[in-house]
């Protein structure tokens, strides 16, 4: 058995992994790497990784390759194990832009100074193309496909969750530093504008500025006439009790009884340490904006906010509202809105992308 998991954003597929594996009764999950050597990893009782640097379920090590040719690579490994009653879980992610390039391109690009808004326009759609084609893999090998999806109720995305390679192909060791490096890969030359980083708040005002907080788009290249299982992304975060019992039975695997409650108490805690805090402020941010500008009394401590969360209240200011933060010498925002509204002005800044957040 063969269970495949797509979804253009981060919404879960590796609790959700780990989460088939541990309620079916294995021990141990396959784990398969880029030159597809592989090996058994112990199945965690809990996948939660609760660090300084990031809260996610990276504690269960999933078989995360990118692209369709990958993933084809994978499913021939997995048919040549001795056991093909046991599970399997693959969780394929898309084409890195450095990979991509040097298919659409030629050569490899490890910089958007390098390339044209065509380029980039050309690239992005091999990699979508790449991706939707895992999808018929799926169909022609038996593979079991869960579509997480993202629709509007998962309205800003901010926070990347994987602490994987930045765009350029460096490694990280905190997803701010991968966020500011994936910015300016993005955007060349933004940090010089904003004293090169040089401060706390010389860092969240270009945060703010260059941010993308919209989760991409669904892939318009996906087949939903294919066999697979619909998962509305936020659906497995609030109401994940109910609905991984609807994916098990469309996977064909039974709950071992023995691990429920087990299951249950670490989805709890999934739910609120890496999932609930980050939606809240996603949920409230229009009231906290309001907040802000009209000097109302909002507590700010309910949202736990680290810099990325005051970047992103910063860019819906911005972006939404037409004002900014005097922000110099602003280490840490205040612990409540009205605290902030002295320091409100016209935003200033020229050449802004246009952004729509009807």
């Amino acid at each position: 058995m063969i269970v495949c998991t797509l979804g253009m954003n981060s919404l879960g597929n590796t609790f959700l992994t780990w989460s088939l594996y541990y309620l079916s009764g294995e021990t141990e999950n396959l784990l398969i790497k880029e030159d597809m050597s592989y090996s058994y990893k112990k199945i965690p009782i809990s996948p939660i990784n609760n660090n300084a640097n990031v809260n996610n379920a990276h504690k269960h090590l999933r078989t995360h390759l990118s692209g369709k040719e990958a993933f084809d690579k994978c499913v021939a490994l997995i048919k040549t194990q001795p056991d093909l009653n046991r599970l399997y879980c693959l969780y394929p992610k898309l084409l890195t832009y450095i990979t991509a390039s040097k298919h659409v391109l030629g050569d490899i690009k490890t910089s958007t100074k390098t390339m044209s808004s065509q380029d980039l326009k050309s690239i992005t759609q091999y990699i979508r193309k790449d991706y939707a084609a895992i999808e018929e893999s799926c169909y022609e090998n038996n593979v079991k496909l869960i579509h997480n999806v993202s629709n509007n109720h998962y309205k800003y995305v901010y926070r990347i969750r994987d602490m994987g390679p930045a765009l350029d192909g460096s490694g990280v060791s905190t997803i701010l530093e991968k966020t500011i490096k994936n910015l300016e890969w993005g955007y060349p030359g933004q940090q010089t504008k904003f004293n090169n980083g040089k401060d706390i708040w010389d860092i969240r005002e270009s945060l703010a500025i260059s941010m993308s907080v919209k989760p991409a788009k669904e892939n318009e290249f996906t087949d939903y006439s294919l066999p697979h299982f619909y998962l509305e992304g936020t659906s497995l975060f609030f109401d994940g009790i109910y609905v991984i019992k609807n994916i098990m039975d469309y996977c064909e695997l039974t709950i071992d009884q023995s691990r429920w409650d087990k299951w249950k108490s670490v989805y709890y805690e999934w739910q609120e340490s890496t999932q609930l805090i980050q939606l809240r402020l996603t949920r409230n941010i229009d009231h906290v904006c309001q907040s802000i500008l009209n000097g109302w009394d909002h507590d700010l401590t309910q949202y736990n906010l680290d810099l990325l969360d005051e970047a992103f209240i910063q860019h819906m200011l911005i972006y939404k509202h037409g004002m900014t933060i005097k922000g110099w010498g602003i280490e840490k925002f205040p612990y409540n809105t009205k605290d902030l509204c002295g320091l409100i002005e016209p935003a200033f800044y020229e050449g802004l992308i246009k952004r729509d957040y009807t």
